[in-house]
């Protein structure tokens, strides 16, 4: 029978001595030598450290909680590689004035800086912590021995975020939060299949179950986790029926096996984890696509979503042994001469940072679940995080890091800074101005879409799916209809957003098989991050150069869904740009440093940005020729500022005036921007076959698929 006691570690034995620190620690705040910015003493070396830790100092406990475990290996690593004692890895630094910053970094390492790190001469930030003042610490004032992330302590604390967060008459209730949820739940319904957890505690087995019975609007909690490749159990055609029957925990990945305890244990009856609650082997995906069309209203109907954020893959588990002393914060006496003296208090900075939400903050499927759920557990190593449209906490800070006073600025985006929107996680905040500002909902949908598009998928195809539910509600929040979206476009606004480009951060790639996932013109097409189109409505005066006289995609049946094929017929003008890389950008940097040297075979010299959906490996020594479609000029007073913006084009084998988008180019600086236009506006001429029909200019229609 599977174990079913998941708060055996809630005591740690001869519990944790708090505030308890090392010789090298102590001397921090004992020294009268003044601090300089950026000018790192040496501390413990990462092996003496984790001694040290293990020793029960409480400071190097919390530098060791705030490093990554593939950091400290690749720490140990460095310092292995170079022995010498005087080469120690890691310093030590105090900085600031009315706010000070405790800074740990790594000298001359091969990790990657992180987001925050400001560090100089061979330093790299590994850690950090503030340091306040006992009357201004604002952590929580009991601080648990509990060995474990999920203790009865943190059961409490949750079970006080739901109410604040579920019931309308808490006197800190979240008003806000009901009123977001009228969006991201843009149908009332129930996944066709949940598990119900009955008898989890009592037999240790739980049971699939249809809820052809149950009534809508029923509570259960949903698992958003890592695949890893592989689950050591799922749903099949041959598994139904035993799944109905009853399915032993101990059979059980250690992350299914944690989502049913605590899912128990937050007192609710029903789970939906997608392994198991969708059939994976069904006839061309029959049950998958049917289930990925709804796998939205999944998440936001759920009561509560239980995220395993730091685990790989399914065996990675929600519940983690921890040191109390790596995560609870560390009370001192200092006897600075320059920094306030007394007692004082060291603890995290933020609410989580980059290795407290990795890897899965890094998946496409997982963004969407984040975004539209209503409540979300994070289970870190460390402790756990919740997350709603109004609150970001956790059991450090449970009460801090309210995000529904955010302000905004006159194009609807944010202007004060929020823990909801940090770290890569989805932009919450976004869907609270969704709902405050609806006439900014194409805004928010170019912010979403643009940070979605930097998430990895295992298969590229999912592309389109994984979006399917934020695609719905920002619709829905619009007021438009199904029809205008056109795979991962929207259809009013369409020529603004076929100007998208390829990002030059293309460290995360979405999914790297060959399957079709959308048109070329569809930024979805493109298995890399990409941005939206920068000068937006603000360029002095817009003159629009093409006209969509049709656009349509072939979805496979969900409107929001996977795409088979698409077509765009654009009313239009040809123009063929011959382009050159300078020879100081020659070495390899194809994207930028591009100019003009003749524009329909006249002789030109302007400068342009030019960026290709996929760009060739190997240097491009020799100047390039491309058929462009300008879509956009912008005037201005200021002539360098001048723009011509459109896509890079080249034709298919398949139909006359049949083409494939192949990039964006941007021509600027044009003085005599006018010449540019007559030129471009009188194409190549209908007789080269460019076109789809070929009569006169005013039948200079191309499709673009």
């Amino acid at each position: 029978m599977a174990d079913t006691n998941i708060f055996d570690e809630d005591v740690t034995l001869n519990g944790p001595v708090f505030d308890v620190l090392c010789e090298l620690c102590q001397s921090i705040f004992n020294s009268q030598t003044v601090w300089v910015d950026h000018e790192y003493r040496y501390h413990h070396n990462i092996r003496a450290l984790a001694s040290s830790a293990e020793c029960g100092c409480h400071l190097c406990s919390l530098i060791l909680g705030r490093l990554s475990p593939k950091d400290i290996l690749d720490l140990q690593q460095e310092l292995d590689d170079s022995p010498d004692v005087g080469n120690q890895k890691i310093g030590i630094n105090v900085r600031g004035q009315d706010t000070i910053t405790l800074w740990i970094a790594a000298w001359k390492t091969r990790l990657l800086p992180k987001a925050w790190d400001t560090c100089k001469d061979g330093w790299t930030g590994i850690a950090r912590f503030h340091i306040r003042t006992e009357e201004d610490d604002y952590t929580h004032e009991t601080r648990s021995a509990a060995s474990q992330n999920f203790s009865r302590s943190a059961v409490a604390q949750i079970s006080l975020w739901v109410e604040q967060c579920d019931s309308s008459s808490h006197p800190l209730s979240h008003p806000l939060c009901r009123k977001v949820q009228t969006i991201t739940t843009t149908r009332k319904m129930l996944p066709t299949r949940l598990l119900d957890l009955v008898s989890a505690i009592e037999d240790s087995c739980i049971r699939l179950c249809s809820s052809e019975s149950l009534r809508v609007g029923l509570k259960y909690a949903t698992l958003s986790h890592c695949w890893g490749g592989h689950c050591k159990q799922k749903l099949t055609v041959n598994t139904l029926q035993g799944f109905q029957a009853g399915i032993s925990l101990e059979d059980l990945p250690k992350t299914f096996r944690d989502a049913v305890l605590v899912t128990r244990e937050l007192g609710l009856r029903y789970l939906w984890i997608d392994a198991l609650c969708i059939i994976q082997d069904s006839a061309n995906d029959e049950d998958w696509l049917k289930e990925a069309s709804v796998m939205g209203d999944v998440y936001a109907n759920s009561h509560i979503t239980l995220a395993a954020t730091t685990s790989t893959d399914s065996t990675g588990g929600l519940l983690h042994r921890r040191s109390p002393l790596s995560v609870w914060p560390c009370r001192v006496t200092a006897t600075w001469s320059r920094f306030p003296a007394g007692a004082l208090v060291i603890s995290v900075p933020d609410w989580a940072d980059e290795t407290d939400l990795e890897p899965l903050a890094g998946r496409s499927w997982a963004y969407q679940e984040w975004l539209l759920s209503k409540r979300l557990l994070h289970f870190g190593k460390d402790q756990v995080r919740w997350q709603c449209f109004c609150l970001a906490a956790s059991e450090v800070y449970p009460t801090d890091f309210e995000g529904d006073d955010a302000e905004f600025d006159a194009d609807g985006m944010g202007t004060q800074s929020t823990m909801l929107d940090n770290y890569g996680i989805p932009a919450k905040s976004t869907v609270v101005r969704l709902v405050q500002k609806p006439e900014q909902g194409i805004k928010c949908w170019d912010k979403l879409r643009e940070d979605y598009s930097r998430k990895a998928l295992t298969r590229a195809g999912d592309r389109l799916p994984a979006l399917t539910g934020i695609a719905r509600m920002v619709h829905k929040a619009v007021n438009s209809s199904d029809d205008d979206y056109l795979a991962g476009l929207w259809k009013p606004n369409l020529r603004q957003e076929l100007l998208w480009q390829r990002a030059e951060d293309i460290s995360t790639t979405p999914g790297s098989d060959d399957s079709y996932i959308a048109p070329t013109w569809s930024w979805a097409s493109l298995k890399a991050p990409f941005l939206r189109y920068s000068s937006g409505d603000r360029a002095g005066e817009v003159r629009w150069l093409a006209n969509v006289v049709e656009a349509k995609t072939t979805t496979v049946g969900d409107a929001f869904g996977p795409v088979k094929d698409g077509s765009l017929i654009m009313k239009c003008s040809l123009g063929y740009i011959t382009a050159s890389l300078s020879e100081a950008n020659s070495d390899g940097n194809k994207e930028q440093g591009w100019a003009i040297s003749s524009v329909n075979s006249v002789a030109s010299n302007y400068g342009c940005s030019l960026r290709l959906d996929h760009p060739s490996p190997s240097p491009i020594t020799t100047p390039s020729s491309f058929w462009f479609m300008p879509i956009r000029a912008s005037s201005w007073s200021d002539l360098k500022q001048n723009s011509v913006a459109g896509l890079l084009l080249e034709k298919t084998s398949q139909y006359r005036g049949q083409y494939r988008r192949i990039g964006l180019l941007n021509i600027f600086g044009s003085r005599n921007q006018q010449a540019l236009l007559s030129n471009l506006e009188r194409g190549t001429g209908p007789s080269e076959g460019l076109y789809l029909e070929a009569a006169s200019r005013a039948d200079r229609l191309i499709e673009v698929v």
